[in-house]
Parts: structure tokens; sequence; C-alpha cells
């Protein structure tokens, strides 16, 4: 199954979107700014709902101890957490996956923030499911825009003067860093990775060697002392899985990536 790098971009907060748009002297422009405008905060509500919500399950999961981290190894990073926390007795939990409707995700026994990160990955599964449409079509949307602005630059200029001229520049720097920052790949590669784990997964959990494989797991971690999920995390991937040296790296990346303070 392939795995996505999509996830390793700068900061949600930093990459948010100013999507407003202002007003020039020619109706004309404005209407293609107010288009625009329409459209980028489309793709901010499923920026914000993937790749923010996406950021945060790897950073809570422990997956940021693991290279690419996507919904797969978020996923399992946590069920190896519960193998930790269940001492083995992985079965306990009653994992629940249902691709038709939701709750996609769930587990039936649960501490509070099991509980929260069980729910959090349902609504981010969610999401891949609701967006769907919204992703073909905003995508599709926004590179008409974007073709329209880059074909028609000299046309377009030459609608404004002074003021108008400086205000026109701004909005298409607004319009262009959706493409700077590749956002349109991003949400394409993270949508199609994860949909690809979640058509698969029920198959896995089907088989009479997933729980064993998560008890063994929990039991070794346990005889090895890790307690950390960022620890449980790192030694348990394959050694060319992990994200750099120790598991503080990935966890001081993703702390970063999704605004946490590093502690004193």
């Amino acid at each position: 199954m392939g795995c996505s790098g999509a996830s390793v971009i700068s900061s949600p907060r930093e990459t948010k979107l100013d999507n407003k748009m202002e007003n020039v002297k020619n109706e004309e422009l404005n209407k293609k700014f107010k288009e625009a405008e329409l459209c980028l905060n489309e793709l901010e509500i499923i920026r914000s709902s993937l790749v923010d919500k996406r950021d945060e399950l790897i950073y809570n999961t422990g997956a940021c101890c693991r290279k690419d981290p996507n919904l797969e190894k978020i996923i399992m990073s946590f069920l190896w957490i519960l193998g930790v926390n269940s001492k083995g007795n992985f079965s306990k939990y009653q994992l629940y996956f249902n691709q038709g409707q939701d709750p996609y995700f769930s587990i039936a026994y649960k501490e509070d923030e099991e509980k929260k990160i069980s729910e959090d990955i349902n609504d981010y599964i969610k999401n891949l499911f609701d967006f769907e449409d919204s992703i073909k079509t905003n995508t599709e949307h926004y590179n008409n825009i974007l073709s329209d602005f880059n074909n028609n630059e000299i046309k377009y200029r030459e609608l404004v003067t002074g003021s108008d001229l400086e205000i026109y520049q701004r909005n298409i720097v607004k319009i262009r860093k959706i493409s700077q920052i590749n956002l349109i790949n991003i949400i394409k590669d993270i949508y199609s990775v994860d949909m690809e784990f979640i058509d698969k997964f029920p198959e896995e959990m089907g088989n009479d060697n997933f729980s064993k494989e998560i008890n063994s797991i929990g039991l070794k971690s346990g005889e090895k002392g890790y307690k950390d999920k960022y620890e449980i995390v790192f030694y348990n991937s394959n050694s060319e899985d992990r994200y750099m040296n120790s598991p503080k790296d990935g966890k001081n990346l993703y702390k970063n990536k999704i605004g946490h303070k590093k502690k004193k």
C-alpha cells in the first residue's frame, strides 16, 4: 500500500488562506474576483478538514514517529498503543470499522483519551467521504480560475489603473498562493492515499493474525518498558520506516506544525 508524503507541509496556521478579495473599479474583474474568493473559501474548508485534522491525528497517535505518515499509519499506531494499554488484550476494545456509514471507526472500550482519538479518526474519515465531490469540483474550478487569470493577465491589467492596479496585484497573489504551496496536489494526494487504505482495512481486520499481531506488540512493548506513545510507535516500526533517529524527532516536528508550544 502506498504512503503519502503530502502531510509534511508547513504549519496549518502558516498556510491558512487569506481569501478576501478587494474590489476594483471594474465590474467584470470584481465578478471574477468574487468567484475566486468563493472557491478559495471552499478550498480552505477542505484544507482545514483534511490537512489540519490529519496533522493533529498524526501527532496525537504518535504516527509522527514514522516516515510519510498517512491514515494507515495513524490507525495502526493508535492500535499499537491500545495493544500496550490493554497489556496484550486488544480484543476488549471491540474495534469497529464500517465503510458504509457513520460511525466509520470506533472502539467500544475506551478511556477518555482513547475515546477522543477514536472519535477524531472517525471524524476525519467522515470528512474524506463528505468532501469527495467538493474536492473534485473545487480543485477543477480553481485550476480554471488560475488559468483564466494567467492567460489573460495583460488584458485584465489594462482594465485597472492607479491604486486599482495594486489591489489587482494583491488579489492575484492570493489566488496564486494555492498553486505556490501546492495545495491542490496535497489535497488530492491525501484523499487518494487514505481512501485506498479505507477500501482495504476491513479485509485486514478480518485476518485472524490481526489481533494477535497487536497483542504481541502490546506485550513486547510492555516487557521493554515502552509507555510513552511516541516510544511505542517509534520502536515498533521497522527501522526503515522510522522518522529520523529518536521518538522526539517526529514529535517535535509535528508539535511545531500544529502549533503546540515546546515545553521548556
